[in-house]
């Protein structure tokens, strides 16, 4: 059973799944996978949590390589990622929200959640970024946090290798970038920043 009481911790479970998630229906079995590093294991603990009080289950957990995998083989869980999210061909590439008409606690959930799987605090310049490959997924990032009185900034790089894909950033800095991390409460260590 899943338990949707708890609207910004679904909208980070689904953040989360957009920038560090895996699914697939092999054979008789439908597998939820999140990837961390290795380096992430503190982390790691407070996704567990996260999930087994949506799950109402504990994750499965291993190590492979430098890999840290969390998940969970689950039918209910594959098909209610999909109710959120939508991609076509690889993941990566084209993953993207089915809509933005959410509540606010869902969407600072799930920007929290993509913020801490695929973002990035500079403590030293009191900057932050959040980078991608899905245009879309980025723009309605962008779209979001306009919609809560941020002032973001959205730059791509065009790769000149023709197997690497165009990457998206956004960007806020200094006391937009402080007001953020405060607002959005990181859950991942290595991206709070204790700035003036």
């Amino acid at each position: 059973m899943l338990d949707f009481s708890n609207q910004e911790a679904v909208g980070e479970i689904i953040g989360l799944f957009a920038a560090d998630g895996n699914c697939c229906h092999c054979k008789q079995s439908y597998k939820v996978r999140f990837f961390l590093s290795t380096k992430e294991e503190i982390y790691g603990v407070k996704i567990i949590k996260l999930l087994n009080n949506f799950c109402n289950r504990k994750p499965y957990l291993y190590k492979i390589n430098n890999m840290l995998v969390i998940g969970y083989t689950s039918k209910r869980l594959y098909f209610f990622i999909q109710e959120y999210l939508t991609w076509t061909g690889i993941k990566t590439n084209t993953v993207r929200l089915t809509n933005l008409d959410h509540n606010k606690a869902f969407l600072k959930g799930f920007i929290r959640g993509y913020f801490d799987g695929d973002g990035f605090s500079d403590k030293d310049r009191r900057r932050i970024s959040i980078v991608g490959v899905s245009y879309e997924m980025m723009y309605q990032i962008y779209s979001i946090l306009i919609g809560f009185g941020f002032e973001p900034q959205f730059y791509f790089k065009e790769e000149k290798q023709s197997y690497r894909k165009t990457l998206y950033r956004i960007i806020l800095k200094q006391d937009q970038a402080s007001n953020f991390i405060k607002f959005i409460d990181p859950g991942n260590p290595n991206r709070i920043r204790k700035w003036g």
